[in-house]
């Protein structure tokens, strides 16, 4: 069973972000933080990993807010 979506582009993977939140914004979500993993690899002295590698937080308010008030416990597994 895949996890994951997967598209191969030929764009920067600043472009793609961009890009990627304003197609989230056109369905209500927005990016909250962004986690750049190989800058902190690097940081931590693992040079051995380059590969640009980003974990975005996405989050859609509305729908986060409608989930909780049937279930707050849901809040566990929320991004936002």
């Amino acid at each position: 069973m895949d996890f994951h979506y997967t598209v191969t582009t030929d764009k920067s993977i600043d472009e793609v972000i961009t890009l990627l939140e304003k197609n989230l914004k056109e369905h209500n979500f927005g990016i909250l933080w962004q986690f750049d993993l190989t800058a902190k690899l690097l940081k931590k002295g693992i040079e051995s990993y380059k590969m640009p590698y980003r974990v975005l937080e996405v989050c859609n308010p509305f729908e986060a807010a409608r989930v909780l008030s049937r279930n707050e416990l849901v809040g566990y597994f929320l991004p936002c």
